[in-house]
């Protein structure tokens, strides 16, 4: 076999942070000879896992000891002095082969530890470790959205990416499916804001592309008949080694799912009132030109078009601390930043003397989750089981006005109705075919891959063939080994149309013909009957006399 072309990798930083990767660090690498690996992967609830990488940095030169200057070995100081070894600053990898140029991952550094002996930093190490944008979001600082009832998912996730401060460059989202009756968020970490919101699409995915974007597919894009790669019999494109997992947390009997519904109150209702209005005196002094910041206030439920506070009717200033005095609601100016669910409040004291803010309130429309939100469950024993294994899924934002939370518990159902394999395949990079394969990989990648032909000496592997999706990819690169790719794949099959599923208990009273089934679809079938809890052909000379469904 022909020896295949030369890939040439790179990592590289913006320590500067000016947009350009002018920082080479995959010397460093080559001289310590570690070598990397990086991974991205889907776990097995398929939420997406933040991505680490390290790579151990030779420091011969002491170039990564920022704070030495004029090594004798070294003429200069450290090129990283200056603040450059700072976290946060973006990192890539990124291989060429065939002259194709591809990016294996993109991220940012998040901790440098330089370690050495006594005296001369000559043989030390630093330790670069890195995270990408899903590890800078989970380490984010709370965020708020303001409540809307016309968002769908992308819409969702749009908004709590904006909240952060991300530019539309820092995601790529699919149309969602799912139209949310609601959605806010209130002072909540980004990435379960996020999180929420693809779980209330129902079958959506998310995670981060080699590129470092946020990447969203709907539902409705794990659908289709068009392969992204073939690998497997057949083709160039084989493993070396194959793993395939079984496993009984895969497997579920009874699925269910509930819905949290919402509900608008009254309109221009109280949502908000200080504790200390005209309480014994306890209300608040603002002392002669003083600006009191309260900083954020929560209301403690989602609104809608809060109302900016009017004086005398919202808020009220006194010369006593008990509403008895002398009105100087007039000496009072109020800043007010409504949030949705919380709002940020400055009040100023433009007159000579102190005044009590001895009323304050805000009003709006709140809207609140209902208590008798239902669940839908849906289960079918295997035969012989000893217990029933199950979950529970509550989806934040769609309400119980559509069946899709009933249809999607019937898709879990199905999806772990027995147990699915996850396979990995292990690539070394020893062909062309394959090395390309393996650096345009991405997740979310639909693959046609067969493996049921005796290899030479009659082993066999996973005698597999069917459609499959990537959920993991890891690459390990290394300046002198041969370098590898590991990929695991879960079936096709996982995914449904859950706009267009249709399911039948046949649990009703016995009648000629089948009706309308329990998901609400009408059997255009006038051939079968429902006796006893079954689907029963009305002659058994047109069908095979002992089918039941």
């Amino acid at each position: 076999m022909a020896e295949p072309l030369p890939v040439t990798w790179v990592v590289e930083a913006d320590l500067d942070r000016d947009g350009a990767y002018e920082t080479p660090l995959t010397s460093y690498i080559n001289a310590a000879g570690s070598g990397i690996e990086v991974a991205r992967e889907l776990d097995e609830d398929g939420r997406y896992k933040v991505s680490r990488v390290t790579f151990d940095l030779a420091n011969q030169y002491g170039d990564l000891t920022p704070e030495y200057v004029n090594h004798p070995n070294y003429a200069g100081s450290s090129p990283f002095a200056n603040g450059k070894m700072r976290a946060g600053s973006p990192v890539r990898i990124t291989a060429t082969h065939n002259a194709i140029g591809y990016t294996l991952w993109t991220g940012y550094t998040a901790e440098w530890v330089t370690t050495g002996g006594r005296g001369e930093p000559t043989g030390g190490r630093c330790r670069l470790s890195c995270t990408d944008l899903a590890g800078l979001l989970r380490e984010a600082l709370p965020v708020d959205v303001t409540p809307s009832t016309s968002r769908d998912t992308d819409g969702a996730i749009a908004a709590i990416l904006a909240a952060t401060g991300l530019s539309a460059g820092d995601y790529s989202l699919d149309d969602g499916l799912q139209d949310l009756p609601l959605h806010y968020v209130a002072q909540q970490n980004p990435l379960d804001a996020v999180n929420q919101a693809v779980d209330s699409e129902m079958g959506g995915r998310w995670w981060i592309n080699a590129a470092g974007q946020l990447r969203f597919r709907s539902r409705q894009g794990w659908l289709g008949t068009t392969p992204d790669d073939t690998w497997g019999d057949g083709t160039s494109i084989k493993p070396e080694a194959l793993g395939y997992e079984l496993v009984n947390r895969h497997l579920i009997s009874s699925a269910s799912v509930q819905a949290n519904v919402f509900v608008s109150e009254d309109p221009d209702e109280v949502v908000m009132a200080f504790s200390r209005n005209e309480l014994n005196g306890n209300s608040v002094l603002i002392a002669a030109g003083e600006t009191r910041d309260f900083g954020r206030i929560p209301y403690g439920k989602a609104v809608i078009a809060a109302i900016t506070p009017v004086a005398m009717t919202d808020y009220r200033g006194n010369s006593a601390a008990g509403g008895g005095g002398s009105d100087a609601t007039n000496s009072l100016t109020v800043t007010f930043a409504d949030f949705g669910a919380s709002c940020d409040l400055q009040v100023k004291n433009t007159s000579g003397v102190g005044v009590y803010l001895t009323w304050f309130q805000v009003r709006g429309t709140p809207y609140s989750v209902v208590l008798d939100r239902p669940v839908f469950t849906a289960a079918k024993t295997t035969p012989g089981e000893k217990l029933k294994p199950g979950g529970t899924v509550n989806l934040p934002y769609p309400d119980d006005r559509s069946a899709r939370a009933k249809d999607y518990a019937w898709h879990l159902l199905h999806q772990g109705r027995h147990e699915y394999p996850r396979i990995t395949l292990d690539f070394g990079w020893d062909a062309n075919a394959i090395i390309a394969a393996m650096l345009g990989v991405e997740l979310g990648a639909r693959i046609l891959f067969a493996d049921r032909l005796a290899g030479s000496s009659g082993q066999w592997g996973t005698y597999v063939s069917d459609w499959w999706y990537v959920v993991a990819i890891r690459h390990r690169l290394h300046p002198t080994t041969v370098k590898r790719t590991s990929v695991e794949l879960v079936p096709s099959y996982l995914f449904r149309n859950l706009d267009r599923i249709a399911y039948d208990l046949f649990d009703r009273a016995d009648q000629s013909g089948l009706g309308t089934s329990t998901s609400g679809d009408t059997w255009a079938s006038s051939a079968i009957n429902v006796v006893s809890g079954v689907a029963a052909p009305q002659s058994a000379a047109r069908n095979i006399a002992t089918i039941t469904i």
